[in-house]
């Protein structure tokens, strides 16, 4: 309506998570009709629609609600609502929504008055679900500006803005295992076995008895394909030390009824070459 009600700021973050920090002020009825009650905002309000203040400012506050969080925004919505948040209609009117009041849920239904002249606690923040279990509390009359008590909660960042997890590597295995002697015999065997199949020795002595320095562009280029032939090499050669078995199938029953055979059959093998062995 443009009086000034409330206003917000919005907020998109990671995964698609959008939150709304709102800060509302609910008119009260003042206590005279005379001069000091029309420079109220009561009175202000009054001056720019036809209908009742508070009443309007609970039916568009409730319209805009609905529409963020049918728009699936996470909501803080901070007020003076000038009328005990222990009331069972501004309960009924923010709960509806899935909202509750922070403080409160974390220190209790007995808060302190909030107006330094009154005996109700009329400040509040309510929020979505994910919010419920922040720190939060009050704060003595003076701390802040003004004549009322502050209050205040501190939201983690990933609740206000979301969180991705970071993906997380897999790690590869290693096929050739230095640490293993039959590996590291095999991987040397089959990698001199390619090098005299592709004459890498010989392509070593002649690149070491015609190169000097510097070394012209056709014996770079000599060079960096002797390299890149050895690598390859060195990489098939690899390969070829270990076999991994990595589940190139889906898992099915079909498939784990197989196994369960195949390793049925094996024990029975086994346990028949056992008995043979014994009787020998």
């Amino acid at each position: 309506a443009g009086i000034g009600r409330w206003s917000w700021m919005l907020m998109r973050g990671k995964r698609d998570t959008v939150t709304r920090v709102i800060t509302a002020y609910c008119p009260v009825r003042p206590s005279s009709s005379g001069v000091a009650g029309q420079h109220t905002v009561f009175a202000q309000h009054l001056r720019v629609a036809s209908t009742d203040p508070i009443e309007a400012f609970w039916n568009d506050l409730g319209k805009a609600l609905d529409s963020w969080i049918a728009a699936g925004e996470q909501i803080i919505i901070c007020g003076d609502w000038n009328t005990p948040i222990t009331n069972a209609t501004i309960q009924t009117f923010m709960s509806t929504r899935g909202l509750t009041e922070l403080i409160t849920e974390r220190h209790g239904k007995n808060p302190p008055p909030m107006y330094a002249r009154g005996s109700n606690s009329i400040d509040g923040i309510f929020a979505s679900n994910p919010f419920i279990g922040v720190r939060g509390g009050y704060m003595a009359y003076g701390e802040t500006p003004g004549d009322h008590r502050g209050i205040w909660v501190d939201v983690p960042q990933e609740t206000l803005m979301g969180f991705k997890m970071a993906d997380t590597p897999s790690s590869k295995i290693r096929r050739l295992q230095v640490t293993d002697p039959r590996s590291r015999k095999a991987y040397q065997d089959r990698t001199h076995r390619l090098f005299m199949k592709h004459k890498i020795y010989e392509r070593i002595f002649t690149l070491r008895d015609h190169v000097a320095y510097p070394m012209t562009p056709q014996w770079a280029h000599v060079y960096n394909k002797l390299d890149q032939d050895m690598v390859a090499h060195m990489k098939a050669s690899a390969f070829k030390c270990r076999k991994i078995w990595k589940g190139g199938k889906q898992w099915s029953v079909k498939l784990q009824k197989g196994r369960r055979t195949i390793n049925l059959w094996k024990l029975v093998i086994q346990r028949h070459k056992g008995r043979e062995e014994a009787l020998a």
